[in-house]
């Protein structure tokens, strides 16, 4: 069955994933998203084994049980009450609890072994971050690790451009995201999540920006790219993928402002094949066609 009003409240338009449970999810947008907050649970689960762990912004507390299975205990936070509230109707258990906590109130009489933080600190305003990391660090054993996944700046927005998702207020490179975490932790890997071609399409169809006059007016740029070589990437327009370099998309991002707004719009599509789990993969190091960011974050080797 479809997403009941409960669920799509919790879900708040994508930015909290839900386990899918109505015929066809693995052919859907949501689907897709589910499971690529899973990966990253399931990647955590190997540093996660009986293990004390502070899930931050848990969400509707999914990731958190799943983690439980393998974890000595598991506590998870968020901001939400309706989403704590879901998670415990869930998913509690003698192992895993849930709690409503302002993301600068981590429970600080506590100790975690690991701390994971998946699609969060994209949603924080700039000037809480470096405190959220401090205060990650702060609740963590001298021998614990952070783990944390962000969106990857430079798949998704153009050269000195704002996040153009709404409740997104900083992006980050991995070169970005790994001078942050360097400040606090001695030890960082930064890794990236990547997917199948699949993935890679149903991307482009997910978030797409649609600027006709853009690409004809960078045309010449296009049939130049071999002389001007760097950094690439790739949009679609009219069902094709236009080559595009570092110097490209920063005069299509100056003359974007110039002209009109970001359009970012979901374009039907229907994947040939269901989407699963195997689909995602981390990689290393994170090149420009990652989806995601995985850290992983220490004080002690």
């Amino acid at each position: 069955m479809p997403m009941t009003t409960r669920q799509k409240e919790i879900y708040h338009g994508g930015e909290r994933s839900i386990v899918p449970e109505w015929p066809g999810w693995s052919l859907s947008f949501q689907g897709m998203v589910y499971l690529q907050h899973l990966f990253a649970y399931d990647r955590a689960r190997a540093y996660c084994r009986e293990k004390r762990v502070l899930d931050v912004g848990c969400g509707a507390g999914f990731g958190a049980s799943h983690l439980s299975a393998v974890a000595s205990s598991v506590l998870g936070i968020d901001t939400d009450p309706d989403a704590v509230e879901y998670a415990r109707a869930e998913y509690s258990a003698d192992n895993v609890r849930f709690e409503t906590c302002p993301i600068d109130l981590l429970p600080s009489t506590r100790r975690f072994d690991v701390v994971v933080a998946f699609q969060v600190i994209e949603h924080l305003q700039v000037a809480q971050v470096e405190p959220f990391v401090e205060a990650v660090r702060a609740v963590l054993e001298a021998d614990g690790v952070l783990l944390l996944t962000t969106p990857n700046r430079c798949r998704r927005l153009h050269f000195m451009e704002k996040p153009w998702n709404p409740y997104h207020h900083q992006e980050w490179s991995r070169w970005g995201l790994k001078r942050l975490l360097r400040r606090h932790f001695a030890h960082v890997a930064v890794y990236g999540v990547s997917g199948s071609q699949l993935i890679l399409q149903a991307e482009w169809h997910r978030g797409t920006r649609v600027r006709p006059i853009e690409y004809f007016l960078l045309s010449p740029w296009v049939v130049l790219r071999g002389s001007i070589g760097g950094w690439w990437s790739s949009k679609p327009f009219s069902g094709k993928l236009l080559p595009r370099t570092r110097l490209e998309s920063g005069l299509g991002s100056a003359f974007r402002r110039l002209v009109t707004a970001p359009a970012i719009r979901e374009l039907p599509w229907t994947p040939p094949r269901p989407y699963c789990l195997s689909d995602f993969r981390l990689v290393s190091p994170p090149g420009w066609q990652c989806i995601d960011l995985f850290a992983e974050s220490r004080s002690l080797p």
